[in-house]
């Protein structure tokens, strides 16, 4: 297989260039970004879906294509329809040991509404190791708005701001004013597995969840059953910085699915099947909570 030889840090810096070269487009039609129309019977995510998704996807595949053409890409729009870029990084499925992967407008909801300004957009690479099973190598978050990123690799999590590059590490306590745990606004008690009265439905995206995390606005963070491209990316920064990360069934955070599967001759972007992730400190009173007994 290809790519056993790409470096990267010239591949996080090409995601990066790809993913603020739609901060203009991205910034100015906050509040005002038209909907597509919705072909997932009424979900709020389908509903959510703009014109700003699909323009911020193509903007990055379009980048990363002129420097990373064999590489393997998951995304999250148009997979049944894919753009004549989109079909060539489909042409190396199965070819390639790395995968990109990307949610192109991670917290579509708050930003069509002009709700919350922490809205961005999320990237990863995973590098195979056997089969259809791989592992986070780098993660990027990038926040328009203030036009800045948070990337994870194995040397930390660091902010980029301009020309400077802070790493920001986890301090030995996290204290906060609440002692809840934190979960995406749609994720309800049946979807977690968690009583209502013991967690704040408060999170609109990924970018946001792990930014109030790191500023220690809140305690810790829950989800369940997501895509790879944001609901994994965003626990497994979280780690890097040294947050606790693992299942509530016990079963440690670490191997990932690697690319999209074709079921049926379609393709299907892979999920996180193994129930409540669990994203804090192990010390906070909550977190044995919300493990399984």
């Amino acid at each position: 297989m290809g790519n056993s030889k790409v470096n990267l840090e010239s591949l996080e810096k090409v995601m990066m260039e790809g993913m603020r070269l739609s901060r203009e487009q991205t910034v100015s039609k906050f509040g005002l970004a038209k909907a597509l129309p919705d072909k997932e019977e009424g979900t709020v995510a389908s509903q959510a879906i703009t014109e700003v998704d699909l323009f911020n996807q193509e903007t990055f595949l379009t980048r990363l294509y002129k420097e990373f053409p064999n590489i393997e890409v998951s995304v999250e729009e148009r997979v049944d329809d894919p753009t004549e870029v989109q079909q060539r990084f489909y042409n190396n499925q199965g070819k390639s040991e790395l995968c990109i992967t990307l949610d192109a407008l991670d917290g579509s909801y708050s930003y069509k509404h002009g709700i919350r300004k922490d809205y961005g957009i999320i990237g990863s690479v995973i590098k195979r190791k056997k089969g259809q099973e791989g592992e986070f190598i780098s993660g990027i978050m990038y926040f328009p708005t203030d036009d800045f990123f948070l990337l994870a690799n194995n040397n930390g999590l660091f902010e980029i701001n301009g020309e400077k590059q802070t790493k920001l590490e986890k301090k030995a306590t996290m204290n906060t004013q609440r002692k809840e745990y934190s979960a995406v606004f749609t994720h309800d008690s049946k979807r977690l597995g968690v009583e209502a009265n013991i967690y704040v439905r408060d999170i609109y995206s990924l970018n946001q969840m792990l930014l109030q995390l790191i500023k220690g606005e809140i305690p810790g963070f829950l989800t369940s059953n997501g895509h790879i491209y944001d609901h994994l990316v965003g626990p497994w920064m979280a780690s890097i910085w040294g947050a606790d990360v693992c299942y509530a069934s016990g079963e440690p955070f670490g191997s990932v699915p690697f690319g999209d599967s074709i079921i049926d001759g379609k393709r299907k972007p892979p999920r996180d099947n193994r129930g409540l992730l669990i994203v804090g400190d192990k010390t906070h009173s909550m977190f044995n909570q919300y493990m399984k007994k």
